[in-house]
């Protein structure tokens, strides 16, 4: 990780190891040599917590860009999710108002739905999108090409997508490339 005044934070999250190597690596090819972003790879939210609390000093005004696994292991049986905790902290919300990509990318995306303080964000965050997109049918290339395709001025348009096809990326998806042909 390297923190500089970027106008992007992209963050990844994953704690299985081979979706976290693939994330990293397409992350890479992705926005690897894109000046004005900094990469946050972490195996859980502790580690983008303590990160965050870096960026805040030296990158206030960065645009969150995010990858997030919704159903991580690590969380005690009957309390929020992992995921869910980030929405609840402070340095993360600073980046939610400044607006940005949240992409909720998870095996079982019905559980996502359930989730008050995320289905919430959009609404609170003006500058915000939030999309949900299931492992299964979403090509980790895809993920990538929405958020690096999309540019913070787009993000209105790309909120109003989402929420006309209930925030679920491969609809969307599925949508544009038909508009294309």
């Amino acid at each position: 990780m390297m923190i500089n005044d970027s106008q992007k934070i992209v963050i990844l999250v994953d704690d299985d190891p081979a979706q976290y190597s693939n994330l990293e690596l397409v992350a890479l090819r992705y926005f690897g040599s894109t000046q004005g972003t900094d990469l946050c790879v972490a195996e859980n939210t502790n580690k983008v917590l303590e990160e965050l609390e870096n960026y805040i000093k030296v990158s206030p005004t960065s645009k969150i860009y995010a990858v997030l696994d919704y159903n991580m292991n690590l969380n005690v049986q009957g309390e929020q999710k992992p995921i869910e905790s980030l929405f609840y902290n402070e340095n993360f919300k600073h980046y939610l108002v400044n607006g940005g990509i949240i992409i909720l990318y998870s095996g079982y995306i019905a559980q996502i739905y359930q989730s008050i303080i995320i289905m919430d964000a959009p609404k609170k965050y003006n500058n915000l999108a939030l999309l949900i997109a299931e492992k299964s049918t979403v090509h980790t290339d895809d993920v990538f090409r929405m958020l690096k395709g999309t540019p913070y001025d787009k993000i209105p348009k790309l909120k109003a997508l989402a929420e006309q096809y209930n925030y679920n990326l491969g609809n969307i998806i599925s949508s544009l490339r038909k508009t294309k042909r």
